[in-house]
C-alpha cells in the first residue's frame, strides 16, 4: 500500500518537477538564446492528406458494416413475419400444430444465429476500425512530429503542443507569451 501512496504522490508532483526542470533550463540560458515555439499538433494532423484518406477509409468501412447489419436485420424481420404466420396454424384444440411448433423452434434458432452474427460483425468492425484509426493516426503523428523538427531547424529550444488537453478538457498550455506559433510552417511542409 505504501508503494501506491508514493506512486500517487509522485504522479501528482510530476508536473511540478517538470516545471522546475524547465525553469532551471531557462535560468541557465540567457533570454536571447532561449526561444520557445508552439504548434497546434491536432490542426497539423487534420491537415495531413493521409488523415483525410484515413477518415474516408474509416467512413467506408463503417458504411460497409452498416449495410451488412441492415441486411441481417431485414432477414430477421422476414423471420418474424414467417413466425407470425406460423402462430396462426392451430389445431382443432386451439394449440399450435406440431409441425408449426417445430418450424417456430427452427426459426428461433436461426434468429438467434443471426443476432449472434450481428453482434460479432459489430464487434469485429469496431475493433478493426479502432486498429485502423490507431495505426493511421500514429503514422500521421510521427510524420507531423518529423515536420515539426524540420520546421524548428534548431531555432527554438522548446516546441510545445498547443492543442494538448488534460483529462477534463483543460488546455495543457494555457498561455505562453512570446512563443512563436510555427503551425502554419509545419502545415506548409505537409505532402500535397
Amino acid at each position: 500500500m505504501e508503494i501506491w501512496v508514493l506512486r500517487l504522490a509522485f504522479m501528482k508532483l510530476l508536473p511540478l518537477f517538470s516545471s522546475l526542470i524547465l525553469l532551471a533550463c531557462i535560468g541557465q540560458s540567457s533570454a536571447q538564446d532561449f526561444k520557445v515555439a508552439v504548434v497546434d499538433f491536432k490542426k497539423a494532423i487534420l491537415a495531413h492528406p493521409k488523415a483525410k484518406e484515413l477518415e474516408a477509409s474509416l467512413k467506408k468501412e463503417g458504411e460497409n458494416a452498416a449495410s451488412v447489419i441492415a441486411a441481417k436485420q431485414k432477414e430477421l424481420e422476414g423471420l418474424r413475419e414467417t413466425a407470425a404466420g406460423l402462430q396462426s396454424q392451430k389445431g382443432p384444440d386451439g394449440k399450435l400444430t406440431e409441425d408449426a411448433f417445430k418450424k417456430l423452434l427452427e426459426l428461433q434458432k436461426k434468429a438467434d444465429e443471426i443476432k449472434q452474427s450481428m453482434i460479432q460483425t459489430q464487434s469485429r468492425t469496431q475493433l478493426g476500425l479502432n486498429d485502423l484509426r490507431l495505426k493511421g493516426l500514429t503514422e500521421v503523428a510521427n510524420e507531423v512530429g518529423d515536420l515539426v523538427t524540420k520546421a524548428n531547424n534548431g531555432k527554438y529550444a522548446l516546441v510545445f503542443d498547443s492543442s494538448g488537453a488534460t483529462r477534463d478538457g483543460t488546455p495543457q498550455l494555457l498561455d505562453f507569451p512570446g512563443a512563436d506559433d510555427i503551425t502554419d510552417q509545419v502545415i506548409a511542409l505537409l505532402p500535397k
